[in-house]
C-alpha cells in the first residue's frame, strides 16, 4: 500500500533537503530518538539536525532498530514518558 508513497519521496528532488533556517528558530522542546541498531546513516542525521535545533534532546534506545516504536515499542514508550515527565 505505501509502494507509491515511498517512490514518490524518492524521486522528490528535495527529499533531503532541511529548511535550516526555519528549524533554528524552533522556540517548542524537541526530542530525537533512534535505536542503537539503526543503520548508521540515521546517526549522522540526527547528528546534523542536533546541531541545528535550539532545544533539543537526544536519545538512543539500546536493542531498538531504526523506527524504535515499532521495534522495541514497550521501551520506547517507557523512555518518551519519562522524557515528557521531565518536561512538566
Amino acid at each position: 500500500k505505501n509502494a507509491p508513497t515511498f517512490l514518490d519521496e524518492l524521486q522528490d528532488p528535495n527529499q533531503l533537503n532541511v529548511n535550516r533556517e526555519a528549524i533554528s528558530r524552533l522556540e517548542i522542546p524537541v526530542r530525537l530518538t533512534q535505536g542503537s541498531k539503526s543503520p548508521p546513516v540515521f546517526s549522522r542525521v540526527i547528528d546534523r539536525l542536533t546541531g541545528l535545533i535550539p532545544r533539543v534532546t537526544r536519545e538512543t534506545i539500546e536493542g531498538a532498530a531504526h523506527v524504535p516504536q515499532l521495534t522495541t515499542p514497550e521501551r520506547y514508550v517507557q523512555v518518551t514518558t519519562h522524557a515528557l515527565r521531565a518536561t512538566v
